[in-house]
């Protein structure tokens, strides 16, 4: 039997007053920060390809790289999800994804609300509703997904499908993680739709430190 689709008058209504608002913004960025335009081109270098993955261990700086990115690219073209351990609740996960871009078009991901809202569940349906609502996001989006590996192992399997179909020449999707993100990354590195950092790359370089530690106060002798 087809599936009936129930209109989003009759639907429940999509609704975030679960969510903290700093669950939509980027971090804080310290006084001392060391801007790093070189990674800053890394990243914009993921424009038009499927899929941007920064991954590093704790500690590393990329929620503050990712930030400090977020504040130098124009107003209105940038959305930020920063994940928790209570986003293994998949819809939760991905009633954050569809909001956080709303603070930009307010109407992205209407009808996959209300499949979510209908089936308190994740489909190919709600996957297939967001890719082609990306492809209506203004040009030159990006939108992060910031400590993706809290929420990896619950919604892997339609990350990877919507990576898969996701519009990478409409809109940028950048995932931020401790480890790979299980999304068939070789299969993306080998079609040329993957842009990564990792772990050397946001290693500091000598000059990088010495900035950062002129930024404390410190200075490096010479000789």
């Amino acid at each position: 039997m087809p599936r009936q689709r129930v209109s989003r008058k009759s639907a429940a209504p999509h609704r975030v007053c679960g969510f903290a608002r700093t669950k939509f913004r980027p971090t804080t960025l310290p006084s001392t920060l060391v801007s790093r335009s070189l990674l800053h081109d890394r990243l914009t270098s993921g424009a038009g390809k499927r899929l941007t993955v920064v991954v590093g261990s704790a500690g590393s700086g990329k929620s503050v790289l990712l930030s400090n990115w977020a504040a130098t690219r124009p107003a209105g073209v940038t959305s930020w999800l920063s994940c928790d351990k209570a986003d293994t609740d998949p819809v939760r996960f991905w009633s954050g994804f569809i909001e956080a871009p709303r603070a930009v078009v307010p109407e992205f991901g209407a009808d996959a609300a209300d499949l979510l809202a209908l089936d308190r569940a994740m489909s190919a349906d709600v996957t297939a509703s967001l890719a082609n609502d990306a492809m209506k996001l203004p040009e030159g989006m990006a939108i992060i997904v910031d400590d993706f590996h809290a929420a990896a192992t619950a919604v892997s399997a339609d990350m990877t499908d919507l990576v898969e179909r996701w519009p990478g020449d409409t809109a940028q999707l950048v995932l931020v993680s401790r480890n790979d993100p299980p999304v068939r990354l070789q299969r993306l590195r080998l079609a040329g739709e993957l842009c990564e950092l990792r772990d050397q790359d946001l290693s500091l370089s000598l000059a990088e430190t010495g900035d950062l530690l002129a930024n404390f106060g410190v200075e490096m002798g010479g000789g």
